[in-house]
């Protein structure tokens, strides 16, 4: 990170989010375009678990590309 005084590092805060959390958006790349989409989340054992459909756009994309990155939405009901 460009700016270390923004940057978390306690493992503790960061799992206090996560489980505090409820929704998040999850980007992927399709090729050359950028699809993000919002989703529901929870947080369990260390890991982040997201409800989806077997199939469709976003499978179809984590098929032939994985790499994600999840931005975590939290103070929202």
């Amino acid at each position: 990170m460009r700016r270390k005084d923004k940057e978390l590092t306690d493992t503790e805060r960061i799992e206090e989010i996560l489980t505090g959390a409820l929704f998040c958006h999850v980007a992927l790349c399709d090729h050359d375009r950028p699809y993000c989409v919002p989703m529901c989340l929870a947080y369990h054992d260390g890991k982040i678990l997201l409800h989806s459909a077997d199939a469709g756009r976003k499978i179809d994309i984590l098929h032939t590309n994985p790499h994600v990155c999840i931005i975590v939405e939290t103070g929202i009901q």
